[in-house]
Parts: C-alpha cells; structure tokens; sequence
C-alpha cells in the first residue's frame, strides 16, 4: 500500500499478518506485538535521504553545521530576549 503522510511524505506500508509473524524465528528481535507493520521511504527519495547523510557526516558538514548552529543560536537570543519576531525589519 501506499499512503501520504501529513508532511507531503509518500511512504509504502508493509503489513505481515499473525500467521506471517508467528512462525517466524526472528519475532523476538523484530516486535513483540503479534503482527508487524513496517514503512518504507520510495527507493528515490531514500537514495536522497542516505545521500543527504553521508554528507552532513562528513568534515565538511560537521563544519557547516556548526556554523549554522552558532547563527541558529543568535537568532534564538534575538526572538527570546529581544521580541526580534515582531521587530521591524
């Protein structure tokens, strides 16, 4: 089945029945209710995802990411302490 999540996320759903799980030797490692249901991101936009992780990662990302966080920091002063959300521009 698919199905779109309320952010616009198209995702398949994979559900095994209680005869599926029953049987199954790995139902311990897998869930403890007595079926199992399961989503999964489109193959394409799972690519998108895993790349999109390597690269935060990476030296380079960590070091972007840590400049966004400084600025995500001022930013959050400003709104907190200076009312900078309803500041003129």
């Amino acid at each position: 089945m698919t199905f779109r999540g309320l952010v616009d996320r198209t995702y398949i759903k994979a559900r095994f029945s209680r005869r599926d799980c029953s049987v199954c030797a790995a139902k311990e490692l897998c869930t403890r209710s007595p079926m199992r249901s399961v989503a999964f991101l489109p193959q394409a936009k799972y690519e998108a995802l895993e790349q999109a992780r390597q690269t935060h990662d990476s030296t380079e990302g960590k070091e972007r990411y840590k400049r966004r966080a400084g600025i995500e920091g001022t930013l959050s002063q400003g709104v907190r302490g200076f009312g900078l959300r309803r500041s003129r521009y």
